[in-house]
């Protein structure tokens, strides 16, 4: 073997551990300066931007109004003609309790009343002839009595009848006109007193046959308005009383949201406010709602206030009762400096601060925030948009850090 080809076999077999040895120096000097200078942490930087302030009520879908129905008299129910879910419009029968007792009074009265004007009409047909034909008499017995009382005097100034017999005829006028008198007050009777008596009678019948009925309509529901039956408490068979609901009725028209709120938002919320709704049975149909009322007065025992929204369109899978969340946009600014509302730590507090990496290491900056959005934050001091904020969890304060920022 020559001398150069061994040389090059022993450099080759010195230079090849050699070259290792020197990569791995170069690699642990590598990660060494790494070590020295700490791990990229998840930056970002204060960013100008729209801030919309929201807040989400969660409430309940409430109709136009829900009456409470019942009956307010004793009795039996015989027919419940509705069920929860059904529509029903205004007058529509709904319930019949046992009316049987009440039909017959209905029946009495009428009898009552027709027997009243059986009465009456005796008063003009017979008492009245009667009266009348009695009268009469009367009055031809006076006019007989007159011509008697003119042939007496007439005989008597001739000298032939004595002045006694003139007397007695004169008596006998007087008495056909008393008996004329007293005719006349039985005919004038007749038509007036026995009349009006009987025309009582019948008015009283007629009060008596509208009382029956109004207890015989008492055995019967009606619905007041159009609406939708959301409750039964009744079957036949049951006895009720005076004051127990039976059915709940939901008026038509008008659904509305009914929500609390933290009085802390009062300042934000006015009448005509915009918001969307969604409800949790259809959470993929959000429809617009606006603010349509304020409670004017504060819940003491939660510091809550009731707030109601009128729903703007027309939802007809919309139910009372359903649970919805509401959205409500209450400020919205332009050009605001922000920062994602994770990266602020408490923001809540009088003494909110972020987490930076400056110089190589984290520390601690004071910031002053503004409105608070959903998911982002406004800054108005303590940092700028050079500023590197740590977004990442898990990063202690006082550690080395290289930024890696996000946009």
């Amino acid at each position: 073997m020559s001398s150069e080809l061994a040389a090059t076999r022993f450099w080759s077999r010195k230079a090849l551990p050699l070259a290792g040895a020197m990569l791995l120096l170069a690699v642990a000097g590598w990660g060494g300066l790494r070590a020295l200078r700490g791990p990229t942490v998840a930056t970002v930087a204060a960013r100008r931007g729209p801030l919309v302030q929201r807040v989400v009520l969660t409430g309940r879908v409430m109709s136009a109004g829900s009456v409470q129905l019942g009956t307010v008299t004793l009795g039996t129910v015989q027919d419940v003609l509705v069920d929860s879910g059904s529509h029903v419009q205004g007058g529509q029968l709904l319930l019949r309790l046992a009316d049987a007792e009440q039909r017959a009074a209905v029946a009495q009265e009428m009898a009552g009343l027709a027997l009243a004007k059986a009465q009456l009409g005796q008063v003009r047909q017979v008492s009245d002839r009667v009266a009348v034909a009695s009268l009469q008499d009367a009055q031809v017995a006076v006019a007989q009595a007159e011509r008697e009382l003119q042939r007496s005097e007439s005989l008597a100034s001739s000298g032939a009848i004595s002045p006694q017999a003139v007397e007695a005829v004169r008596d006998t006028l007087t008495s056909a006109r008393t008996r004329q008198a007293a005719a006349q007050a039985r005919a004038t009777g007749a038509r007036g007193s026995e009349a009006q008596l009987a025309g009582a009678r019948i008015a009283e019948a007629q009060v008596a046959l509208e009382l029956a009925k109004a207890r015989l309509a008492l055995t019967t529901l009606l619905a007041p308005a159009a609406g939708v039956i959301v409750e039964r408490h009744t079957e036949p068979g049951d006895i009720v009383q005076p004051g127990k609901v039976l059915l709940v009725l939901a008026r038509d028209g008008g659904l509305r949201l009914e929500a609390q709120t933290d009085e802390k938002n009062l300042t934000f919320l006015k009448t005509g406010l915009s918001a969307e709704a969604v409800a949790d049975g259809v959470p993929g149909q959000p429809f617009p709602v606006h603010l349509s009322w304020i409670s004017p007065a504060v819940d003491l025992d939660r510091g809550n206030i009731a707030v109601r929204f009128a729903v703007s369109a027309a939802t007809s899978w919309l139910k009372p009762d359903m649970t919805v969340s509401i959205n409500v946009e209450i400020a919205r600014k332009q050009g605001a400096p922000l920062l994602p509302l994770a990266a602020v730590r408490d923001a809540t507090t009088e003494r909110p601060w972020v987490l930076v990496v400056r110089d190589g290491g984290t520390l601690r900056a004071a910031v002053t925030v503004g409105s608070r959005g959903t998911d982002e934050i406004e800054i108005l001091g303590g940092v700028d948009g050079q500023t590197d904020v740590v977004v990442q969890t898990g990063i202690a304060e006082g550690s080395k850090a290289r930024p890696n920022r996000r946009e």
